[in-house]
């Protein structure tokens, strides 16, 4: 009986480590198998017996939250894109059942090691591939839904991988970041600049502004925070700078020179595009202010909305809100507010430590620019982390 319970948890601790290798990755889609492998674990071995009133407590919001698309069934017109929009969040009820298994501190070190050099190897790969392109091929320009990119430039640079958004690559590049620059992990110097200067150019490379701001702030709180990490600041800042000096003069000199308006016209202008979309979901919102559209009838309202705007290329391209709390706004109304924000902030008041605070600021930016959680890799990460960090160390809970 202990050989078996010793072999299941082997292979309970095999499985997170795979899911964490491929959550970065672009073979992310095969997390969602191993996470129903790590359910059938949870039966199989009883670990629900270990479900109690503090796991409950810590899975409620989230619970709440999904319970909302449930309910949305009840006064939606599309109940079979409301179907679709419950089974792609199906991965939140994994919560309570991640939160039933303890992480020790040497799991956790395996957990931020696998991540880190799962996502710098593949996005090395994704670089090599680039140029190769470029070299051997002389490919410089490569086409996502009809508009041309630069092969190493974001959705160029993440191309030769179906279905691996620059977004999700750039959340785990800026995880990788606190994991290399939190004391969990101990790095040379040298190799943890190393680290970051790459990682830093892949930021910038694929054309992330918030990812940017994230990372030039992480770099920035860790080393006001240990002194010792001063000397990663003035390694890797200057580097940036030098590579990417002609780059970042033009994109200011186009930002300063461009006209701010609500507009989807100039369709290169990301600022004006996005402005147009959260107008647009506003005005969804205002009309379903307090149960919200529906997660089944909300990309349908959206698109009707931005034609009565006559913002005819965000519906052509059938824009989504590209940020998560219009998302919530509109699909849920202030219904949905309140349990998500409850969601994302609420478990900091039971475990308020650096790296779940910066997790938790590092999606709630995010958040402001996209809407992360309407897509598979998106819920992946979320969901993971979430647990891993609020289940990291934690004692072992009594049957």
């Amino acid at each position: 009986m202990l050989l078996r319970r010793i072999n299941a948890e082997r292979l309970g601790t095999w499985n997170v480590l795979l899911i964490s290798a491929l959550l970065p990755s672009p073979y992310y889609h095969f997390a969602l198998f191993l996470f129903i492998c790590h359910f059938l674990l949870w039966l199989k071995n009883k670990y629900y017996l270990h479900f109690n009133k503090q796991t409950l407590f810590l899975s409620l919001p989230i619970l709440v939250y999904f319970l909302l698309f449930v309910i949305s069934l009840l006064y939606t017109d599309d109940r079979l894109n409301g179907l679709k929009e419950i089974e792609q969040h199906l991965t939140f009820l994994l919560v309570p059942v991640l939160l039933t298994h303890r992480v020790s501190l040497d799991m956790a070190i395996k957990i931020r090691k696998t991540f880190l050099f799962s996502t710098i190897a593949f996005v090395l790969l994704a670089n090599m591939l680039g140029l190769y392109d470029i070299v051997l091929n002389n490919a410089n320009t490569v086409f996502f839904e009809k508009s041309p990119y630069h092969r190493m430039i974001s959705y160029g640079l993440t191309s030769p991988f179906k279905n691996w958004h620059p977004t999700y690559v750039v959340i785990s590049l800026v995880i990788s970041t606190i994991f290399i620059l939190g004391k969990k992990l101990v790095f040379p110097i040298m190799l943890s600049s190393f680290l970051l200067i790459f990682i830093g150019i892949n930021i910038v490379l694929l054309n992330s502004i918030m990812g940017v701001f994230i990372f030039l702030s992480l770099i920035l709180y860790f080393s006001l925070l240990d002194r010792n990490y001063k000397i990663l600041l003035f390694l890797t800042i200057p580097i940036l700078i030098v590579l990417f000096s002609k780059n970042s003069k033009e994109k200011l000199d186009k930002v300063l020179s461009m006209e701010v308006q609500v507009t989807d016209r100039d369709h290169k202008n990301s600022l004006n595009l996005r402005l147009a979309k959260w107008k647009t979901c506003l005005d969804v919102f205002k009309e379903n202010v307090f149960f919200g559209t529906s997660p089944g009838d909300n990309r349908k309202d959206i698109m009707n909305k931005f034609i009565h705007n006559k913002f005819l290329f965000c519906a052509e391209n059938k824009f989504g809100p590209h940020n998560q709390y219009l998302y919530v706004l509109t699909a849920f109304g202030l219904l949905g507010i309140t349990p998500f924000f409850a969601a994302l902030f609420f478990p900091l008041y039971w475990k308020y430590e650096t790296d779940f605070m910066l997790f938790t600021a590092i999606f709630a930016l995010f958040f402001i620019s996209e809407d992360v959680l309407e897509r598979e890799q998106g819920i992946f990460l979320w969901t993971f982390f979430y647990t891993f960090h609020l289940n990291t160390n934690r004692a072992k809970i009594k049957n």
